[in-house]
């Protein structure tokens, strides 16, 4: 589901706010409350190739985040970036329920 800018500053005190453009983009400017958390980081490599984060590591990855599945989470990114999607699609992999993007990313 697609979640405002309004409707975000109105509910930021419920929400987990994933930042998904990584940890130098985060470290410039991000929207307060957020965690940072990349595609990179529920990616693993072998052989050059990279594959979605094992369910265990990840938990494990997610849970010292903060990240929970108790809440809502709303993700952002950059405006028209893919990797949200990949984001979002490996929450659900791994069994979170209520996830969002913010509309328009970053840019607004």
């Amino acid at each position: 589901m697609l979640v405002e800018s309004d409707w975000l500053i109105d509910n930021i005190d419920d929400v987990i706010i994933i930042d998904t453009r990584g940890k130098i983009p985060y470290s410039y400017a991000h929207i307060p409350n957020s965690i940072p958390l990349s595609v990179e980081d529920l990616m693993t490599f072998k052989n050059s190739t990279g594959y979605i984060l094992e369910k265990d590591k990840a938990e494990k990855l997610l849970s010292k985040l903060g990240i929970d599945n108790n809440r809502k989470i709303v993700l952002y990114g950059e405006y028209l970036d893919p990797s949200i999607a990949r984001v979002y699609w490996s929450l659900l992999y791994y069994g979170y329920n209520d996830i969002n993007i913010l509309n328009l990313g970053f840019t607004k």
